[in-house]
């Protein structure tokens, strides 16, 4: 048999041998034009990641904030940084119910009745969230 390339075999020439041919070893050719290697397709972006870009937000924020403006970011950072504790927890195995308790009193100290609303969501949703594994946690 010879082998011309991907997909393509043909009987080879020549006798098909018997006893003889077996024992002297089986003859194998390859064609002498070179194959293409076919290039697999590349692999796709994943969408960008929210908290990122939320903390490079925060970073581009003006030092010479109004004193509640500074306070609303002191609570932002404090909050970020119980997030990412929690989310460490949850990657590790090693989250407490300590630890959300500790999110949940923070955010009730959150009064965002007039903020706004997406950010309203947003702290909804971080309760929710944290009542949940609470609840993983039999609270």
């Amino acid at each position: 048999m010879k082998v011309g390339g991907p997909g393509r075999t043909s009987a080879a020439s020549g006798s098909k041998g018997g006893k003889a041919s077996q024992k002297s070893g089986a003859k194998f050719s390859v064609e002498s034009d070179p194959v293409e290697a076919s290039v697999a397709g590349g692999v796709s972006s994943s969408s960008p990641i929210s908290s990122i870009d939320a903390l490079v937000a925060l970073q581009g924020v003006d030092d010479n904030l109004p004193k509640g403006n500074k306070k609303a970011l002191a609570k932002g950072h404090d909050l970020l940084e119980k997030l990412e504790s929690i989310r460490d927890g949850l990657l590790t195995g090693s989250l407490t119910a300590d630890k959300l308790k500790q999110l949940q009193a923070t955010l009730s100290g959150y009064n965002v009745a007039d903020a706004d609303p997406a950010l309203q969501q947003v702290i909804k949703d971080i309760e929710v969230r944290a009542a949940v594994e609470l609840a993983k946690f039999g609270y």
